[in-house]
């Protein structure tokens, strides 16, 4: 899990094959007037999902996990708190795609 501000993204671009380009549109993208909804990019190899939604508490969150994708959150218009647990502590959670949670 890397926990950073988006000034950061490029010391993660070599992590991963598709990262260059996910963050070049995170970067050039005009998150705010985008309509909400899923837009899929090379198919639907990887895809930005706009959602507004109540940021939640600590009692409120619920634990996730993602198994088959990696998860890019970038908060636009509030702040979010986000904790983790080892994955050697996650011994009763469903992924994410399970539970019909999935978001990129």
């Amino acid at each position: 899990m890397i926990i950073d501000t988006i000034d950061n993204i490029e010391r993660y671009a070599s992590l991963h094959p598709d990262f260059p380009k996910i963050f070049n549109l995170l970067r050039t993208m005009d998150l705010n007037s985008q309509p909400k909804g899923r837009m899929n990019f090379e198919g639907e190899r990887f895809y930005i999902n706009i959602d507004e939604v109540p940021m939640r508490g600590k009692d409120e969150a619920f634990p996730e996990v993602h198994n088959r994708y990696i998860d890019i959150q970038v908060p636009i218009t509030a702040t979010e708190t986000i904790g983790y647990l080892p994955r050697t502590q996650c011994h009763t959670l469903q992924s994410a795609n399970e539970i019909g949670r999935a978001h990129v």
